[in-house]
C-alpha cells in the first residue's frame, strides 16, 4: 500500500509539473519556457536512471516518468519560436539558421521516447537502462550543434 501511495504521488508531481509548464508558459519567456521543461525533463530522466542502476526499485512512477518525457517531446520544438534566442539562453543561433537540422534532431529525440514507455512498463531494469540511453543519446544529439556551453 506504501508503494502504491508513492507511486501515485510521484505520479501527481510528474503530471503536475508537465501541466504546470503549460499554464506558466503564457506568462513566461520562450527561454523560460525552455529552461522550465529542460529541467523536468533532466528530473524525470534521472528518476529513471535511479530505477535502471537500482538504486530505487521499480514502480508505476517510473512508467509516469516516462510518459512524462514522451509527451515533453511532442512540444519541445514548439519552445524555439522565431527570434527566442540571446543572453538569457545557452541556445545557439543555429537553431533558427539551420531550422531543418534541428527539427530532425527533435523528431529524432521524440522518436526513440515510445520505446523508453514500453521498457518502463516492464519493471526490466536492463530494458529501461537501454531505453534510457537511447533516449539520452537522441537528447544529447543537440546538445553540441545547438546548445551554448554553461558560462563560468
Amino acid at each position: 500500500m506504501r508503494r502504491v501511495l508513492c507511486g501515485l504521488s510521484v505520479a501527481v508531481i510528474a503530471v503536475g509539473t508537465v501541466l504546470g509548464a503549460g499554464i506558466a508558459s503564457a506568462e513566461m519567456s520562450p527561454a523560460k519556457q525552455r529552461q522550465s521543461a529542460m529541467k523536468a525533463l533532466g528530473g524525470h530522466m534521472k528518476a529513471i536512471g535511479a530505477v535502471a542502476k537500482g538504486k530505487v526499485a521499480h514502480s508505476a512512477a517510473t512508467a509516469v516518468h516516462a510518459q512524462a518525457i514522451h509527451e515533453i517531446s511532442q512540444y519541445l520544438g514548439l519552445l524555439y519560436p522565431a527570434g527566442s534566442g540571446g543572453e538569457e539562453t545557452r541556445a545557439k543561433p543555429e537553431i533558427w539558421s539551420d531550422s531543418s537540422g534541428f527539427s530532425a534532431k527533435i523528431d529524432d529525440f521524440a522518436a526513440v521516447t515510445p520505446f523508453l514507455v514500453a521498457a518502463a512498463k516492464t519493471g526490466n531494469a536492463g530494458a529501461i537502462g537501454a531505453g534510457l540511453r537511447q533516449v539520452g543519446k537522441a537528447c544529447g544529439g543537440c546538445h553540441k550543434p545547438y546548445r551554448k556551453p554553461k558560462k563560468k
